[in-house]
């Protein structure tokens, strides 16, 4: 597509750069979470209608001895730690990429594919509410069009498409929760309350009113005189959802060490909610810049 000429111009090269803090993002504030806090396998490991059998098959104990074992859930409680250890490693692989080529692109695909499963066991938390996975959609995208926009530097990859897919499922899933068509998040409305000092009731409605604005962005993206549009607004109202993760759960009580401690990684690993709009901005301007290139030649 728009990578037919050497990685020497601006554009492309805040293109790659773009791309690689929204997958460092997601990958060092997944594994912050895994590392420090409770990631959300219990949600499968309890699943007692799933497991029971397997569990008393394979270790031959009750399932009540299962979850109440301490040496058990000392053993999960290690291993999300090792999985944060290696998708904060993935953040590592991607800064060297072009050193360490095929054994990094292989590495982060496979954190591609245990985010995927990590959205899918969300997914199942939230009682299979279809907004919630899709709207994770770009985290564990992140590391796939990283690699895509490295392989793409000498292949016809279109990382607009890909990137234009991947904000317009992010971006629904968002609305849609905001709309109310499923359960919305307390946890929103607070975030809201806090930040802009104002009622529940005006939370909601602005809630409802950045639901609508939304969905139609991720129309927006699909159609080329206004997609612009929807990536500006994409761009804007991801950068403040993200910080709301810091400006509205603040507590001057807490501490700011305590308070970064508890919240940097839900901040980081929101990197691609807003780099990825801003990320397709640079390559509609930079296919803009080669097609009047391609022209002024043509024209000789």
């Amino acid at each position: 597509m728009i990578f037919a000429e050497e990685f020497n111009n601006r554009n492309l090269k805040i293109i790659f750069l773009l791309a690689l803090l929204a997958c460092i993002g997601v990958l060092l504030g997944r594994g912050w979470q895994h590392v420090f806090w409770d990631p959300p396998y219990r949600t499968l490991l309890w699943d007692e209608n799933l497991l029971k059998p397997l569990i008393q098959k394979l270790f031959g104990i009750s399932w009540e001895q299962y979850v109440t074992n301490n040496t058990i859930d000392h053993n999960f409680q290690t291993s999300f730690k090792i999985i944060g250890g290696l998708l904060s490693i993935g953040a590592v692989f991607a800064i060297f990429i072009n050193k360490l080529k095929r054994i990094a692109v292989v590495y982060l695909l496979f954190c591609a594919a245990w985010l995927l499963l990590l959205s899918v066991i969300y997914w199942k938390e939230y009682f299979w509410d279809l907004p919630q996975f899709i709207e994770l959609t770009s985290q564990w995208m992140a590391p796939v069009i990283f690699v895509a926009l490295y392989k793409s530097f000498n292949r016809n990859i279109n990382i607009l498409r890909i990137l234009r897919i991947t904000l317009a499922l992010t971006f629904c899933g968002h609305g849609l929760y905001a709309l109310g068509f499923v359960p919305l998040p307390g946890s929103w409305v607070d975030m809201v309350i806090n930040a802009f000092s104002i009622s529940e009731t005006g939370a909601k409605h602005f809630l409802k009113t950045i639901g609508v604005l939304d969905i139609l962005a991720a129309v927006l993206v699909f159609i080329p005189k206004t997609e612009r549009f929807g990536y500006w607004y994409m761009f804007f109202w991801g950068s403040l959802a993200a910080l709301g993760r810091l400006v509205g759960t603040f507590y001057p009580e807490i501490g700011i060490l305590n308070f970064l401690y508890q919240q940097i990684g839900e901040f980081v690993y929101r990197f691609p909610q807003f780099l990825f709009p801003l990320m397709a901005l640079f390559i509609i301007k930079e296919s803009k810049r080669q097609r009047s290139q391609f022209n002024a030649i043509t024209d000789l």
